[in-house]
């Protein structure tokens, strides 16, 4: 008897299971017909994490990576790699300078408006730290490298960790006509 129900239970959760899965991945390339804009996204890749100085907390730095543009199945010339502050504390940084280091190539950005100051410091932050928007050759550049180092402020980045993500966004971009138009609402 517990054998039948057990494999009831697994026969009923297996499609459930297969249904959220094969959903996800049509996530990353929709279309909104309010706006006729095709939008292209990734998830949200934890790509550093920081401690803090209260007990039991943590912040984490994420990244995700955006690119859109006007009409059902059309393909973004630029994508923005956009990072935040996740987590149950506010972060501190010594500044925003966003460096993307993949094989040969360095990318970099300098935040001027770093959150405010308090005594020449970076002061505490939540939410969006810094966005970089690039040319889609680039960021497919990034997503296949062999070598790939960042560091935002203080803060080393993970961002191997990513690449996985960056491509999918990338073959989307590249031949996701089809995707788009599977997820039309």
């Amino acid at each position: 008897m517990r054998g039948f129900q057990l494999s009831s239970v697994l026969a009923l959760a297996l499609p459930v299971f297969l249904v959220g899965c094969s959903s996800g991945a049509k996530e990353i390339a929709r279309y909104d017909a309010s706006k006729d804009r095709m939008v292209y996204q990734t998830g949200t890749v934890t790509v550093a994490q920081r401690a803090t100085n209260s007990f039991a907390s943590s912040t984490s730095i994420t990244m995700r990576a955006t690119a859109s543009c006007i009409g059902k199945g059309c393909a973004p010339q630029r994508a923005s790699l956009v990072f935040s502050v996740e987590g149950t504390s506010d972060l501190t940084l010594s500044n925003r300078t966003l460096t993307i280091n993949s094989d040969a190539k360095e990318w970099k950005l300098e935040n001027r408006s770093s959150g405010y100051r308090r005594n020449s410091q970076i002061g505490r932050t939540k939410g969006r730290l810094a966005m970089i928007t690039m040319p889609v050759s680039d960021l497919a550049e990034i997503a296949g490298a062999s070598s790939l180092t960042g560091s935002l402020g203080d803060a080393s980045l993970d961002l191997g960790s990513a690449q996985s993500e960056l491509q999918d966004l990338v073959a989307a971009i590249r031949g996701g006509q089809d995707e788009g138009s599977d997820s039309s609402d």
